[in-house]
């Protein structure tokens, strides 16, 4: 199952301000969540303290 990511227009604008090698992971990460859903393999998906 393929899922669809959107980012909402303030997430998008601020996205675009960040440098290109940001930019590049950020878009990395979303074909992930993309292709393999909410849960990632390899993705450390727990929290690590409190307030998380």
């Amino acid at each position: 199952m393929k899922w669809t990511v959107n980012l909402t227009r303030k997430a998008y604008k601020k996205l675009i301000k960040l440098p290109q090698t940001i930019q590049d992971l950020a878009d990395l990460a979303i074909s992930d969540l993309e292709e393999q859903g909410i849960n990632p393999q390899g993705w450390d998906t727990l929290k690590t303290g409190e307030g998380e």
